[in-house]
Parts: C-alpha cells; sequence; structure tokens
C-alpha cells in the first residue's frame, strides 16, 4: 500500500506470475492478488515501485520437500553421470563389470565405475608404453674436430664446400683445404616424437577434467558439511582423487616427460592408432575426454526450475532402465553431441528428444515432449515409451514427472502416506482416453495401455507406498504412480521390465472394459 495515496506497481521477471495482482476496486493505492508459483522454487524477485522509489523484495519458494537444494545438485550430478555412462557405454560397446553391478549402493555412482573401468585400461596402456616407447631417429648437429669425422653427413660437405666451419685451414687427402673443425650430425633416437606428444597432451587434459570434476563435488560436500551422514559426495570426491592419482605420475616419466612439443589435437598416425599400448591409450583417452567434460543447457537449468531438470533426468534414466531391460546398447547421437572438448546434452526443457532401441523381435522408442495433436486438444506427455512387437499393434506407456509430494494432513488420511498430487494421476488417464493415432497396418485407435506419474520420494520414505491407492491401481486399471529418484529407482525398474517382458495379450490390456460396450459386443457374439 502506498503512504503518499499514489498509484504503486510490481515488477517480476515472469510477468504470468503477478497478471492477478491488480488494485482493489475503489482504492489504486493498495495492490491485491494471488500469485502462484507453479512448479518454481528458490529466490524470487519482486520490485515494488512509487513513483522514483522503487524497493526490491527477495522471496525463496520452498516446495513440500524442504530439501530441494539438495534434490537440485543430486539431480544435476545424475544427469551429468548418466551423460557420461551412456556415453561410455556406447563408445566402448562392451558390457564391463562394473555394468553388471546393479546393487542399489553402485547404482548411485555407476558412470564413476566405468570411469575407474576406464582409467585401469588407461593404467595398463600407460605401462605398457613406459617399457616399449615408440622413438624416432633425429639428428643432432654439432662442431667436430675434422679427423674425427667418420662418416662425413650433407651438413659436412656443405661446409667444405662453402669454406665454412671454425679454426685454422688445413688440407686433407682427397678433400683438400677445409677449416680444422667441421659442423657434422649424428643420428640417435628420442621420444619426443608426435605420437608420445599426443598422449602426453590428452592426459594432461584427463587429469585437469578429473580435478575441475572433483572440486565441483568438493563444493558440494562444502555446502552439505553440517549433515549427520556422509554425503554420497564424499565417496565420489576420495574416488576422483585416487584417478587423479593414479595416472598423473605418468606425464614426469618416460616417455612423456621428454615429449615437451605440441600436436594439433586432430593428430593422427598408423602408430597412434595400431601400436600395441598406444593404440589402447589412445582409445581410452578419446572416450576419458569425451566423458568427463558434459555441458549442454539441460546442465545449466537455474534452481527454480528443479521441475524441468527433474523431468529431463527421469527421460535419461528412463532410457537407460529400458536399454537394460532390451539389454542393448543406447546409440547417444540422439541424445549427446560427441566434440573433441567433451559432451554436449542435446536433451533441453521443452524440445522434443527420442532414442530408438532395435532388438530382434521389434524396438522400442523412448521420447520427451512428443506431441499429440487431437481435435480436444494438444496432448504432450513427458515420457512416451512406444514399443512395437512383430506381429501386434504398436502399444504407448507413458509417464509423467512431477516434482511435487504431497504431504498435507488430509492426503495422508486419505492415502495412507505422502504421494503425488491427485490431478498427476487424473491427467494420465486422460492421455489414455484422448491420444489417438492411425497406424498404416492397423488402422486408428488409442495406442496407450499404461502410464505412471513419477514423484520424488527418496527410498527410506518409500516404504508405505506399495500400500498407497496409486500404486495398487497400477494392477487394477493400469495407470498410478511410482517414486522415482537417483537413490531410488527400482520401482520404475521393474514397471518398464514386467511392461518390456510382458505377453502380447497381457501388454495390449488397456484396464477394465466399459461396461455398456462389453455387454452390446458379448450380445454381439464379439
Amino acid at each position: 500500500m502506498s503512504r503518499a495515496g499514489s498509484k504503486p506497481a510490481l515488477k517480476h521477471l515472469d510477468p504470468s506470475l503477478i497478471r492477478d495482482v491488480q488494485p482493489i476496486p475503489g482504492n489504486d493505492s493498495v495492490l491485491s492478488g494471488h500469485i502462484n508459483f507453479r512448479s518454481q522454487v528458490g529466490d524470487s524477485r519482486f520490485v515494488v515501485g512509487e513513483g522514483e522509489y522503487a524497493m526490491e523484495v527477495v522471496v525463496e519458494v520452498r516446495p513440500t520437500k524442504l530439501d530441494y537444494r539438495t534434490d537440485y545438485e543430486d539431480l544435476l550430478e545424475a544427469v551429468g553421470g548418466l551423460a557420461r555412462q551412456l556415453v561410455l557405454e556406447f563408445l566402448r560397446a562392451t558390457t564391463t563389470a562394473a555394468i553388471a553391478q546393479h546393487g542399489q549402493d553402485t547404482l548411485r555412482v555407476e558412470w564413476l565405475l566405468l570411469l575407474r573401468s576406464e582409467i585401469t585400461s588407461l593404467e595398463h596402456a600407460l605401462g605398457f608404453i613406459e617399457w616399449n616407447p615408440h622413438k624416432r631417429l633425429s639428428r643432432e648437429s654439432h662442431v667436430l674436430p675434422s679427423g674425427s669425422i667418420r662418416r662425413p653427413t650433407t651438413i659436412t660437405r656443405r661446409a667444405i664446400a662453402r669454406g665454412r666451419g671454425e679454426g685454422e685451414w688445413v688440407t686433407s687427402t682427397g678433400i683438400g683445404r677445409h677449416r680444422s673443425r667441421l659442423p657434422a650430425s649424428a643420428p640417435f633416437e628420442t621420444t619426443d616424437n608426435g605420437e608420445n606428444r599426443w598422449i602426453r597432451q590428452q592426459l594432461e587434459r584427463a587429469v585437469t577434467a578429473l580435478s575441475l570434476l572433483r572440486q565441483f563435488f568438493e563444493e558440494i560436500r562444502g555446502r552439505r558439511a553440517g549433515q549427520k551422514t556422509p554425503s554420497r559426495s564424499d565417496a565420489i570426491v576420495n574416488e576422483l582423487r585416487s584417478m587423479e592419482e593414479a595416472i598423473s605420475p605418468f606425464l614426469s616419466r618416460s616417455p612423456f616427460a621428454e615429449a615437451s612439443g605440441s600436436v594439433p589435437p586432430s593428430f593422427a598416425s598408423l602408430t597412434l592408432q595400431g601400436r600395441p599400448g598406444y593404440r589402447e591409450a589412445y582409445q581410452s583417452l578419446m572416450r576419458l575426454n569425451m566423458a568427463l567434460t558434459v555441458g549442454g543447457e539441460a546442465l545449466n537449468v537455474p534452481v527454480r526450475d528443479l521441475s524441468a531438470l527433474y523431468e529431463i533426468w527421469c527421460f535419461l534414466a528412463v532410457v537407460q532402465q529400458v536399454s537394460r531391460a532390451l539389454d542393448l546398447v543406447v546409440d547417444v547421437t540422439d541424445l549427446v553431441e560427441l566434440r573433441d572438448n567433451g559432451i554436449r546434452l542435446s536433451v533441453a526443457p521443452g524440445f522434443p528428444s527420442t532414442i530408438q532401441l532395435q532388438g530382434d523381435s521389434g524396438y522400442a522408442s523412448v521420447s520427451y515432449n512428443r506431441e499429440f495433436r487431437m481435435l480436444s486438444g494438444l496432448q504432450k506427455p513427458d515420457i512416451v515409451i512406444e514399443l512395437v512387437r512383430d506381429g501386434m499393434p504398436p502399444v504407448l506407456l507413458l509417464l509423467d514427472a512431477k516434482y511435487r509430494v504431497v504431504t498435507t494432513p488430509e492426503y495422508v488420511e486419505s492415502f495412507g502416506c505422502p504421494g503425488p498430487p491427485t490431478d498427476a494421476v487424473g491427467q494420465l488417464h486422460r492421455y489414455r482416453d484422448a491420444i489417438i493415432v492411425r497406424y498404416p497396418k492397423y488402422g486408428r485407435g488409442r495406442p496407450v495401455v499404461r502410464a505412471a506419474a513419477l514423484f520424488p520420494l527418496s527410498a527410506d520414505h518409500a516404504e508405505l507406498w506399495s500400500h498407497h491407492p496409486y500404486y495398487r491401481s497400477i494392477e487394477e486399471v493400469g495407470i498410478g504412480a511410482l517414486p522415482f529418484l537417483p537413490t531410488n529407482t527400482s520401482m520404475v525398474a521393474s514397471w518398464v521390465r514386467e511392461a518390456l517382458e510382458a505377453t502380447p495379450e497381457t501388454l495390449a490390456w488397456p484396464g477394465p472394459d466399459f461396461i455398456a460396450w462389453s455387454q452390446f459386443r458379448a450380445r454381439d457374439g464379439h
């Protein structure tokens, strides 16, 4: 309210937040209205102005989950970690012992286990090179007494012909008059060559990237210093430091210590790509330096848009779960751009992305922000899994990511424990009714058979979830809700695997039949 009776003004970077704030009828000096922050969390800045005076008001918006800052850091780490993991698996195109460990503890830092496996391979390759270095012949010029030169080279003959050299003039049989000291070059072996220089440069880059990554997690650990239980960042920091210490000593040892020159990053040779030791080091360093540095819009999402970051993590995590269930390696070229200076994650809030996984009897695609334009309006579920099998029409599984947990007494009394908002599950029912697709071979119809709302409930608080009506409704009507966080993926993993392994008849079931429709079909003999 304005003390002077003039008209105050309210400003915000997001005008839609304050569109309902208006002067009250009959008194323009007072503003009143409802501000709906929707999914935004974190600091929100308002400017209240009156004439030439203004005041900034900063409001911290907290969701029901009061540990949203920790969740933001965990999700940021998880998105980068999933990108690293998918890229390493794709580049290696093999299953390592680290990948096979799917326990809850290892799952949380599986990308780190893959890095450790790559570092170990690099150590072995560098150790082999240390004992079997590539050398090249080089010549070094010196001025020597003419009598000590046994095999004159071009540089010596040229000096005699031009009268160059040092010392007094002398005459030699068959040569003639020349200086007593002449320039000469002798061949010698050196490890200062392009191959060793390239490995040194890439090794320095890998050590620097590990150091920067370690510092990132050290900052997270510092912000969580007051927590009673050790942070996951502790283990990650220690492991990254161990990796640094494993490969950095090679920089001060032969042959890389002598390789002091520089080569372009695109340098390549048959020796570098084919000689034992060098081949393995080349491949490991290429994979490491692409996977260690992850960028892209998804990793620049501000804390106020935590819900968008949660959606992106859910998409990448579902891609991983589908690939595991099908035992296939994800072709990450649709998810990331592989560059010499690292990975750029191409998944971004609000933009569609799709990954396809081809199997023996069909394929599965996982889409983010896929749109279905219907007569009843645009339908845009967050994540769509499309399963195409031989001998049956395509089916769709939908997942909507909602970074919200309702903990009100009324909700807990109705459902027995905290969970997602009711409208999140209601939206999935509307998707199943509204989405209609035409397939050339099978005609027009509703392809959605199952759907689940994903919400951020940790494993510690999810013990009662199996008794929640939204969990039981998955079996009863094919639609419900599942907790999903980097530390709690088991229920979604089971849901995905069960759907992918289901028989065609079980998978095609869209929920209980419409009573009247089923009666007409029964009467007509269908």
